[in-house]
């Protein structure tokens, strides 16, 4: 008895020994991870103060704002912290400034594991409201506030409960009510009948909220890494929205997705906040690029590999989707997207390598009482990786050389949707259309502004040109729009751009390099532990000394912006850079002003007898009032057929007015491209969905006859 008592005695004292050894373990584990994020936070607020083109003072304003916007970022829709909770995180407002600049995490840790125990609380939460079929009978009614609504956040956790089922609830709704490749009009399906597919539908809702909290919990990161990274984001993202921190891991991932040298579809995505695999990026060139029916905020909701069953992306993670299109060794998918729209499409793309040597940029000609060129630029892209790089303005001018090789008699360079690339590449351009002299003016913080110019005599066109700009064509291709403005060398037509006036670049945390050793490429090699800046460097103005930064440059005529554009700009970007001028002499010689009067004139009397734009007008009207007040959803299977048939109509009704197919040119391609199409079956097949849009795009059809009127106009 005594001999065992002893051994277990001793076993005990080991097994203690053990425990604080293992303790200590993870505590000293603990405590680097945490003073890693402290210097994380310190080190990008010194880089910030050093480098960002208008630095901020961190005091406790800034301070209010990170402690705002980060329980914003972390509970956008109030479904995890109450009232009170909220109301005892205000207690950090003024503390947070010294915080970070003491390096010290009290506040990330204390938020990171009240977090954690949240996201617990509602994955179970989840389960128990779906574990059971939803009564539709009730008259539950879910309130979607106003845009640039505060969060309204519930009273206790009873009340969170609540609005955890009315959002499952209408989540299930929207599902069942959604086309499926069985079902293609849900609506005009009997209620009875599609409540037969509920627990399908709610068990795939109850995954699909499951796996955004799991996807935080889980992440491939780490929680805590996470969670510091997102409050490291928020703080970057008060300077202004173009600013922003990323891991090296990100960093690595976005690289390798715009690779060349390997096979893709040509596309990066990641997870957005309702756990839904979206489109960020679309690889110049590419399958997705040469298909130009993916965009940038589409939604992927399946894939069909050629030879494979269909694969739904609700469940899975953007890590497990990046996987599984690296596994897919098929010529081929049919991916089924949702568009940013709400218009569900299916289209097939082939898994295929970038050749650097291709041109990137097609051109074509609208053949009809004067031969048009039309050449299309998604983006400004350029060759990073090559000392001497041949990007996108060298691309369009051999595409000019075609086109003037067939005497067209007028040219339209399309930029919208260009949401910019390299500034380098829109001086390349600019340089196209404009014989020499200034371009725009260049500004670094606490630098003079400096003149960036074109020095090469001569133009590749001198022809009669119109540009098209819309509320995405952003910073590269507003500096350029702005700039042929400027020297009246093309006709603006659209609608007002984003408004995005200044540059990044991106740099490592732990760097001591100047400014001018970033730009020049010192960095490009240099791996950080800490993370990457992409930090807002410079600011571009006009040659008048104007910037578009947060107006957007005006179009010279306006066509009507289908309505769900119109709010995505840099102007409702919360903490924009202010519209400002400066005061910098230029010398530069406009050309003779354009008949811009009586373009817009004829132009006007056509749309005001246009079917299709009166149509687009009015729809607008509607969509406008509908997402502008608050707007009170009854959970009732009638009242959600009802309602969302009058969206879902008025958005199939805004698709259908966007294309016509009475034109009054064709759309050819040019001699040269000929002879090269028919050689593979997927370019002939892109290709002739390029013509098709080409012929039917009204937007395209009415800058055809501001083109002839200009011609005409000038003859004269």
């Amino acid at each position: 008895m005594n001999f065992n008592t002893a051994f277990l005695s001793g076993k005990m004292k080991l097994l203690l020994v053990f425990f604080i050894l293992i303790t200590q373990y993870f505590l000293n584990a603990q405590n680097e991870t945490t003073k890693r994020y402290a210097h994380q936070a310190f080190m990008t607020y010194k880089v910030l103060e050093k480098y960002h083109y208008k630095p901020q003072h961190l005091n406790d304003d800034l301070s209010q704002k990170l402690n705002k916007e980060f329980l914003k970022a972390i509970d956008p829709s109030g479904l995890y912290f109450t009232k009170n909770e909220i109301n005892e995180f205000k207690s950090w407002d003024n503390q947070l400034d010294e915080e970070i600049k003491s390096e010290s995490t009290n506040y990330l840790t204390i938020i990171s594991d009240v977090f954690h125990k949240k996201l617990n609380w509602a994955d179970s939460i989840i389960l128990a409201i779906t574990d059971q079929p939803f009564n539709f009978n009730e008259k539950d009614t879910l309130h979607f506030l106003a845009k640039k609504s505060e969060i309204n956040y519930a009273a206790d956790e009873k009340k969170l409960i609540k609005r955890w089922t009315k959002l499952l609830k209408y989540q299930t709704l929207e599902l069942l009510y959604t086309p499926t490749e069985k079902n293609k009009d849900p609506f005009s399906v009997d209620i009875n009948e599609m409540l037969k597919n509920e627990p399908e539908a709610r068990s795939k809702i109850a995954a699909r909220n499951k796996k955004v909290i799991r996807r935080i919990l889980e992440h491939a990161d780490g929680y805590y890494n996470y969670m510091a990274s997102l409050y490291i984001n928020e703080l970057v993202s008060l300077y202004d929205p173009h600013s922003s921190f990323f891991s090296a891991s990100e960093k690595q991932d976005f690289e390798s997705s715009i690779s060349s040298n390997e096979l893709s579809f040509g596309f990066y995505f990641n997870e957005n906040e309702n756990g839904e695999i979206e489109i960020v990026y679309i690889t110049p060139g590419g399958s997705a690029w040469k298909s130009n029916l993916l965009h940038k905020g589409d939604v992927i909701l399946k894939i069909k590999p050629e030879l494979r069953n269909i694969i739904d992306l609700m469940s899975i993670g953007s890590d497990e989707a990046m996987e599984l299109m690296s596994s897919i060794n098929d010529n081929q998918a049919e991916f089924t997207i949702r568009k940013t729209n709400g218009q569900i499409n299916k289209i097939t793309l082939i898994k295929s390598k970038i050749r650097s040597e291709e041109n990137i940029v097609k051109s074509f000609i609208l053949k009809g009482d004067k031969k048009i060129g039309y050449i299309s630029l998604p983006s400004f892209y350029t060759e990073l990786e090559n000392k001497n790089p041949l990007g996108c303005a060298n691309d369009v001018a051999k595409e000019i050389v075609k086109l003037q090789d067939e005497n067209i008699e007028g040219l339209i360079l399309d930029l919208r949707y260009n949401g910019g690339g390299s500034v380098g590449e829109a001086m390349g351009l600019m340089g196209l259309f404009i014989d020499e002299g200034p371009l725009c003016i260049n500004k670094k913080c606490n630098e003079k502004p400096h003149l960036l110019k074109d020095y090469n005599r001569g133009t590749a066109y001198s022809g009669a040109l119109v540009i098209m700009i819309n509320g995405l064509s952003a910073s590269a291709s507003e500096i350029f729009s702005a700039t042929l403005q400027d020297y009246n060398r093309a006709i603006l037509v659209g609608s007002s751009t984003y408004g995005k006036a200044t540059g990044q670049i991106i740099i490592p945390l732990d760097t001591t390099f100047s400014l001018s050793d970033i730009e020049a490429g010192a960095l490009a090699t240099k791996e950080s532990n800490l993370g990457y800046i992409k930090i807002t460097t410079e600011g571009f103005y006009r040659v008048t000394n104007a910037t578009h930064q947060k107006k957007g440059v005006s179009p010279d005529i306006n066509l009507l912006e289908p309505y769900y554009y119109a709010d995505y700009k840099e102007s409702s970007e919360p903490y924009a850079l202010s519209n400002d001028s400066i005061t910098k002499k230029v010398i530069y010689t406009p050309l003779l002003s354009l008949p811009i009067k009586e373009l817009r004139g004829k132009s006007n009397n056509r749309l005001a007898n246009s079917i299709n734009f009166k149509r687009l007008n009015k729809i607008n009207d509607s969509l406008h009032l509908l997402s502008n007040k608050e707007i009170a959803v009854i959970l009732t299977p009638q009242f959600f057929k009802k309602n969302e048939k009058i969206t879902q109509t008025l958005l199939e009704d805004m698709e259908k007015n966007l294309y016509d197919s009475a034109s009054s040119y064709i759309a050819i391609n040019n001699v040269y491209d000929k002879k090269v199409i028919d050689f593979d079956e997927f370019t002939k097949e892109i290709n002739q969905r390029s013509l098709s849009t080409l012929q039917k795009d009204i937007y395209i059809q009415e800058v055809y006859f501001i083109l002839k009127d200009l011609i005409t106009l000038d003859k004269n």
